[in-house]
């Protein structure tokens, strides 16, 4: 035996007589070592909620990579684009929650809680942000011949037009959207 399983018994003997516990009880908890694994320690799945050649796959396949070379292990990009981002958020909250599984999405999950009422997730139960990769900022753009040179007057201008101005967006409950 040695020094430090001789300090283990010791302890274990002095806990028994104060709290009553058994003895290979205690020696077990202390004496078993922990394993700890490595992460990663396969493939992560990186899924991204919109579709290829967009804003968000580009980002991620930009950071791809060099976070293969950090982690030592590939990253596997999947595009699920559909409902805001919703398709990808569901697929998330339905993985194993292990960490090999994450979700590049745009500024759209918390929007999507409240425009859609039958998510199969709960965004704030299922889902946790980790980090913010980029910024973007949003840009408003009009014809030279609109006449609108700021904010107030294109909403103004559009009220005018009666329902008649359009707008595209990439999906609902994007920042495109709101």
């Amino acid at each position: 035996m040695n020094a430090t399983q001789s300090v283990m018994f010791q302890l274990a003997r002095r806990l028994k007589r104060a709290f009553q516990i058994p003895v290979l009880a205690v020696a077990l908890a202390i004496a078993i070592p922990s394993h700890a694994q490595s992460y990663p320690a396969k493939p992560l799945h990186l899924i991204v909620g919109f579709a290829p050649g967009g804003l968000v796959d580009i980002v991620a396949r930009a950071i791809q990579p060099k976070l293969q070379l950090s982690l030592g292990q590939p990253i596997l990009i999947e595009n699920q684009a559909g409902g805001g981002g919703t398709v990808a958020e569901a697929t998330l909250a339905k993985s194993a929650p292990d960490g090999y599984t994450l979700l590049m999405s745009a500024d759209s999950p918390p929007a999507n809680m409240h425009l859609f009422r039958n998510l199969s997730y709960d965004l704030l139960r299922d889902l946790r942000a980790v980090s913010m990769l980029v910024r973007v900022p949003l840009t408003l753009l009009v014809h030279p011949s609109v006449p609108a040179a700021n904010m107030q007057e294109f909403i103004a201008y559009a009220r005018s037009k009666n329902g008649a101005v359009n707008f595209a967006s990439p999906a609902s409950g994007t920042n495109g959207h709101l």
